[in-house]
C-alpha cells in the first residue's frame, strides 16, 4: 500500500479581527476614569462594544480567566476550583499578563460621581487642568480651614495671648476662605464684619423681613451685613471706637441713615472724642454729599455739645466760629442756594455772638456774585436786624433755649420766626445803609424781586413810609394808566411798591389803576392776586 499521505498541517489560529481604531487619548475626568477602568481590564473595552464575540479565541480565554479571577479576589481567594483547574486559571493569568487589581467600572448614572459644581455643571465635564485648579482650591481651603480653628482655640485658650499680627493674618485668612467658598460652592459666608476677628463676639441682627411680604427690600449685601451689625450695638448699647468705625462704614453707605448719624453722636458724647477731629471727618462727609440733611444735624449737635468746652475763651470762639465759616465758604462755593448750610450759618452767628462786620461783608461778596441769591439777602436781613447790639433782639449768645427752656432738639428750632416789624431801637443810621444799599443793587437789576422786598423790610424795620420811596420806584415806570402804548415798565416790582405807597397816601384810586394794569398787561400770570389787592382798596 502506498505510504499515507501526511495530512495538511491545520492552519495557525490567527486573529481575523480587524485591528481596532487607535485609540483618543482622554479629554476628562470621567474619560479618564473610564479609561483607567479599561487599562485594568484588557479586553472589557472590545467586549463591551462590540460582544465576547468579537475576541479571538485565545482572548476569549484570557477574558474568561479574567471573569474567574476577579471572582476569586471578590470571595477572598476562594474560587470553588480544583487544585488543577486553579493551575491552569493561574497559567493563564501569567501567559496573559493580566493585572491582579482593577478599579471599579465609573458608575454610568447622572450626576457625576464627581458631583456638580457652583453652577450646576458636572465635574466629571472638567478638563485635566480645570480639574487640577479645583482640587488645588480644595486643598488650600481646607488648610484654611484648619489654620482658622487653630486661631480659635489658641484665642480661647487664656494661656496664650493674640497679637495683632495674628488677628490680622486671621482677618486675611478668612477672606481668603469666603474668595474659595465662592468660587467653589457659590457659598457666602459673610462680608468685611464676619471676616474680622475683633467683631466675633457679635451676633448680628438681621433685617427679618415677612414671608411674602409686597415691597421687600433688596439691600446689597456689604449694606445688609453692616446694618445687622449696628442693631446688634445699637442693641446693647455699645459706645467704642469699633462701633464708631461702623457708623462711619453705614454712613458711607447711605448718608441719608438718620439713626446712625444719632447714634454717631451718641458715641463721640459718651467716649468724649474731639470735636475738631470729627469736624474733620465730617467736612469731608459733607463735600461729597451736599445736599443731605443728617449732615448738618449732626454738626449742630457737635457745636451744642463743644461750645460750652469754649465758652469760657473768647478766642476759642472766635477761631471756631472763622473755622466754620471758612468751611461754609467751601459748601457755598459749590451750591450757593443751599437751604442746609444756610440755616446752619444763621444758628452760629446767635450761638457764637459772629455779630461782626466781615460776615456782613461776605454777603455783599454773594450778593455782588448773584443778585438774585434770597438766601444771601435773608442772611444779611438776619445779620442787620437781629444783632443785639443795635436791636432790640435780646437773646443772649449761647444760651438759646427751646419753648421748653431745654437744649435745641433740631437746628431749625433755633432759628425762630424772622421778626419784620418796627423796631426802634434800630439807629437810623443803619436804616440809611441798608436803604442806598438796596436801591443800589435794584439799579444793577430792577426786575430782581429780592432787592425790592430786602427795601420793603428795611423800611418797615426803620419805620419809613413805603412813599419815602415813590421818587425812586418812578424811575422804573411811566405813563401809568395813560394811553396804553405810553405806558413804560422796566420793573413790574416797582408798580408793586408804587401801589403800596399810593394807597399808604390815601390815594387809592391811583393804587386801583396801577393793580389793574398789573393784571391786564405787565403780569398777567398773577392777574388774581393783583384783582385781589384790588379789591381790598375798597375795604
Amino acid at each position: 500500500m502506498p505510504p499515507k499521505g501526511k495530512a495538511a498541517p491545520k492552519a495557525k489560529e490567527t486573529d481575523t479581527q480587524a485591528k481596532p481604531a487607535a485609540l483618543q487619548p482622554p479629554k476628562s475626568v470621567d474619560e479618564r476614569s473610564l479609561d483607567r477602568y479599561y487599562q485594568g481590564r484588557p479586553y472589557a473595552r472590545v467586549s463591551d462594544t462590540a460582544g465576547i464575540s468579537a475576541l479571538s479565541p485565545a482572548d476569549r480565554t484570557a477574558w474568561a480567566s479574567s471573569k474567574l479571577l476577579g471572582t476569586t479576589a471578590r470571595n477572598n481567594g476562594r474560587s470553588g476550583l480544583s487544585n488543577k483547574a486553579q493551575k491552569e486559571l493561574w497559567r493563564h493569568v501569567n501567559e496573559a499578563s493580566l493585572p491582579l487589581r482593577t478599579l471599579p467600572r465609573p458608575s454610568a448614572s447622572s450626576p457625576s460621581p464627581w458631583g456638580r459644581d457652583k453652577s450646576g455643571r458636572p465635574i466629571g465635564d472638567y478638563s485635566f487642568d480645570e480639574f487640577r485648579q479645583r482640587t488645588e482650591k480644595r486643598v488650600r481651603l481646607t488648610a484654611l480651614e484648619v489654620a482658622h480653628h487653630a486661631f480659635l482655640a489658641k484665642r480661647d485658650n487664656d494661656a496664650v495671648q493674640v497679637t495683632p499680627d495674628d488677628v490680622q493674618v486671621e482677618r486675611q485668612r478668612r477672606a481668603d476662605i469666603a474668595v474659595l467658598r465662592m468660587e467653589l460652592y457659590g457659598q457666602r459666608t459673610g462680608g468685611a464684619y464676619a471676616q474680622d476677628p475683633n467683631w466675633d463676639d457679635v451676633v448680628p441682627i438681621a433685617l427679618d423681613e415677612p414671608e411674602g411680604a409686597l415691597a421687600a427690600i433688596a439691600y446689597p449685601d456689604a449694606y445688609a451685613e453692616a446694618i445687622s451689625y449696628l442693631r446688634a450695638v445699637m442693641t446693647k448699647p455699645e459706645y467704642s471706637t469699633r462701633c464708631l468705625r461702623l457708623t462711619e462704614h453705614v454712613i458711607s453707605l447711605n448718608p441719608a441713615h438718620y439713626t446712625v448719624w444719632l447714634y454717631r453722636f451718641s458715641i463721640v458724647n459718651a467716649l468724649q472724642l474731639p470735636v475738631q477731629a470729627e469736624m474733620e471727618w465730617l467736612n469731608e462727609v459733607a463735600l461729597e454729599n451736599l445736599k443731605n440733611y443728617q449732615i448738618w444735624h449732626h454738626r449742630f449737635l457737635l457745636a451744642e455739645y463743644y461750645y460750652p468746652q469754649i465758652a469760657g475763651s473768647p478766642d476759642e470762639v472766635t477761631a471756631f466760629a472763622r473755622s466754620e465759616m471758612a468751611f461754609l465758604a467751601t459748601i457755598l462755593s459749590e451750591d450757593t442756594k443751599n437751604y442746609h448750610v444756610w440755616s446752619y450759618r444763621q444758628y452760629l452767628v446767635r450761638k457764637l455772638g459772629f455779630w461782626v462786620d466781615d460776615e456782613r461783608k461776605s454777603m455783599e461778596a454773594f450778593i455782588q456774585q448773584d443778585v438774585r441769591n434770597n438766601s444771601a439777602w435773608s442772611h444779611r436781613f438776619f445779620l442787620v436786624f437781629s444783632d443785639p447790639n443795635h436791636s432790640s433782639n435780646r437773646s443772649q449768645t449761647g444760651t438759646d433755649k427751646d419753648r421748653d427752656g431745654g437744649k435745641p432738639a433740631s437746628l431749625e428750632a433755633t432759628l425762630g420766626e424772622l421778626n419784620i416789624s418796627h423796631d426802634p431801637e434800630v439807629p437810623a443810621a443803619i436804616v440809611d445803609r441798608e436803604i442806598a444799599y438796596a436801591q443800589e443793587q435794584i439799579l444793577r437789576a430792577p426786575q430782581n424781586e429780592s432787592p425790592w422786598n430786602y427795601l420793603r423790610g428795611v423800611l418797615i424795620k426803620g419805620g419809613r413810609p413805603l412813599a419815602s420811596m415813590e421818587e425812586f420806584a418812578q424811575q422804573f415806570v411811566s405813563g401809568i394808566g395813560s394811553n396804553g402804548s405810553e405806558e413804560t415798565v422796566n420793573s413790574t416790582h416797582a408798580m408793586d411798591m408804587l401801589a403800596a405807597a399810593y394807597e399808604e397816601k390815601g390815594d387809592k384810586a391811583q393804587a386801583g389803576v396801577y393793580l389793574q394794569r398789573l393784571a391786564e398787561k405787565w403780569d398777567p400770570i398773577r392777574a388774581g392776586y393783583w384783582q385781589y389787592r384790588k379789591q381790598q382798596l375798597a375795604q
